[in-house]
């Protein structure tokens, strides 16, 4: 990834900051928390998220270490880092530490990490094979690689994505197929050969069904304003935003429950490797 799209995706986080995992859809807080459960992290342990956002994994991690360990965030949007560093003060965790820094170039010494956690953030590295490699000798002997993403389909769609969201992205002239592809970066849907390759071992893979849970139509259009997503609807006329925004609101809605709540759905894959 060039430099200057380093700064535009910053620039995109930083933005949806205010915003971000606060518009009442929950997503990935729960999906935070779920991962930290899954990394089964131990009372001490020195832990490291990677693309830590707000905190979705990183306060459930400060809690499952205690405050004998110690839980080092990074994120490459300012804005992000901020809202982390103010929670966790509020929140008396001394042991948090939070710092920009890009994902593709961790900077940490050798055997520093017990854990090395990352949600929902892999899919955007477009460097991300290599990047099970960089992180593999900040683990100690023994430590683990521990991380979500949307589990890729051919042909499935976009996870979480309404199928009519595809309109927005065709309008910011991205072609939905060609971007589904390019999310899949060659290894995310079958994850075990890149990290034996990259020196990992003890691979394990589980695949479980999240739903993303809303009130209305416009309440996607909100929830998908506050994240990355947001960098689609940033490419639209200003004329063509509203009715878009309307459109898509209304093609959510078709996929309501009969129990008055409109679910999205999507796999959650989730992957661990030792090194």
């Amino acid at each position: 990834m060039h430099q200057e799209s380093i700064s535009a995706l910053a620039d995109v986080f930083d933005r949806a900051a205010e915003d971000y995992d606060r518009t009442g859809a929950a997503f990935f807080t729960p999906l935070g928390r779920r991962l930290v459960e899954r990394a089964r992290i131990a009372p001490g342990s020195r832990i490291l998220d990677v693309g830590c956002g707000s905190g979705a994994c990183l306060f459930p991690a400060a809690r499952a270490t205690g405050p004998d360990g110690r839980v080092m965030g990074i994120d490459l949007a300012p804005a992000m880092v901020d809202r982390a560093r103010e929670e966790a003060k509020s929140l008396g965790l001394g042991h948090v530490s939070v710092e920009i820094m890009d994902a593709l170039h961790p900077a940490f010494p050798t055997a520093h990490f017990d854990v090395v956690l990352s949600s929902m953030v892999l899919v955007w590295l477009p460097d991300s094979v290599n990047v099970l490699e960089r992180y593999r000798p900040l683990l100690k002997p023994g430590g683990k690689l521990v991380y979500c993403n949307p589990k890729l389909t051919a042909g499935d769609g976009i996870p979480f994505v309404p199928k009519v969201f595809e309109t927005v992205m065709e309008s910011a002239g991205v072609r939905p197929k060609s971007f589904f592809e390019g999310l899949d970066n060659g290894w995310l849907g079958d994850p075990e050969e890149a990290l034996l390759k990259a020196g990992y071992h003890s691979v394990d893979v589980c695949d479980e069904p999240y739903a993303l849970e809303l009130r209305s139509g416009d309440d996607w259009v909100r929830w998908s304003w506050s994240h990355g997503f947001r960098s689609f609807w940033e490419q639209i006329p200003q004329d063509r935003l509203a009715g878009l925004e309307a459109q898509v609101a209304v093609g959510t809605e078709a996929l309501r429950d009969a129990d008055g709540v409109i679910r999205v759905a999507g796999t959650v894959r989730h992957v661990s490797a030792t090194a």
